[in-house]
């Protein structure tokens, strides 16, 4: 017969307290594609299988990420060194490396042989030191602009002054502000978990330029603040406060960084209620190409 390899695609993971594991490696996060965002949020997905006392990823049983996408990032200034990281992650973090580009054309792999024969970045993949790698911190994006987040609520400048207007729900100025900055209910970027070594961080929604006619709505409605996108089809969501979760005792994918994010009205409205104060901020890897350290 032929050997094979069995990759578990979204059926299930090692078992969490024994680790009997059926299959070669296993999917831990969505679809990936070829973006800086995609790469550090798939690679995210790894730690609720490696950062744990004894991790659910090693030899014969790998968190798999999903395929490389280093060949078919998009031509530009910033395509060769977004490949090389993409590379070097995914050999730090023990992924299983299966090229996802096409191999038939002769120009790409030419292209992208140096980085994929790279004999230091294979040699770390190959090496097992008893550990797959794993996200330590989450270091504060520079020039990343602002995001609404949960704060005490000690009445400093960055907690007040929150209004809404022309649609807008409008952030209070904060230093290295040059204009008003609204919250933008569109942005999203991945969320970094909370780690052994960095438990305490929390996301939020981007702020940017305020729009002089927005397409959307930001209203108060029965103490909660929700936003429309214009369509009367569609009901309104709502901006929550989600507090953190690192209980990673009781099984994979219960570790959480608070958040303050969308969520459906009724939702929100059925979970339990804390009390937190929302306040402006500059960006922590909100957006952008955002710095890890594994």
């Amino acid at each position: 017969g032929k050997p094979i390899r069995i990759e578990n695609c979204h059926n299930s993971w090692p078992d969490f307290n024994t680790g009997y594991c059926p299959m070669n490696f296993y999917r831990t996060g969505g679809d990936i594609d070829a973006s800086i965002g995609s790469i550090i949020g798939e690679s995210y997905s790894t730690v609720d299988a490696s950062d744990l006392p004894n991790p659910r990823s090693g030899p014969g049983c790998w968190g798999y990420p999903d395929m490389s996408e280093v060949g078919n990032f998009a031509p530009g200034p910033n395509q060769l060194n977004q490949e090389r990281s993409h590379w070097g992650l995914w050999c730090t973090i023990s992924s299983p490396l299966i090229l996802g580009f096409d191999m038939n054309n002769t120009a790409t792999m030419d292209r992208v042989w140096p980085i994929i024969t790279n004999t230091d970045a294979l040699a770390v993949s190959k090496a097992w030191a008893g550990h797959p790698g794993t996200l330590i911190k989450v270091y504060q994006a520079v020039n990343q602009g602002f995001q609404i987040a949960q704060g005490e609520c000690d009445g400093s400048p960055a907690t007040r002054g929150w209004h809404f207007a022309d649609g807008n729900f409008i952030a209070p100025m904060i230093d290295g502000m040059s204009e008003l900055h609204c919250v933008d209910a569109n942005g999203n970027a991945p969320c970094p978990p909370p780690t052994t070594r960095s438990s305490d961080l929390q996301c939020g929604k981007p702020l940017s330029k305020c729009p002089t006619k927005p397409s959307s709505n930001w209203t108060y409605v029965n103490k909660t603040i929700q936003w429309s996108n214009g369509n009367p089809k569609d009901k309104p969501q709502c901006l929550g406060a989600f507090p953190k979760n690192f209980d990673t005792s009781k099984g994979y994918f219960t570790r959480q960084a608070a958040q303050v994010k969308m969520q459906g009205c009724a939702t929100l409205a059925a979970m339990p209620k804390g009390s937190s104060c929302t306040t402006a901020r500059p960006g922590v890897g909100v957006r952008g190409q955002q710095l890890v350290s594994s």
